[in-house]
């Protein structure tokens, strides 16, 4: 029973892990995606007034 959970343990803690890295690496490329869109935004009506 003891190595049961033990067992169990050590594969919730390897998927947390897992799921915790794609995390991470979805919040990076998020926050790429987000600083994109701002430069996009506040790029625009500047050319915009340009032209």
């Amino acid at each position: 029973m003891i190595y049961q959970s033990l067992t169990r343990q050590l594969i919730y803690t390897h998927y947390f892990k897992i799921a915790r890295g794609l995390f991470h690496k979805v919040k990076f490329f998020i926050s790429i995606e987000k600083d994109e869109l701002n430069a996009r935004l506040f790029n625009t009506p500047y050319r915009w007034g340009q032209k």
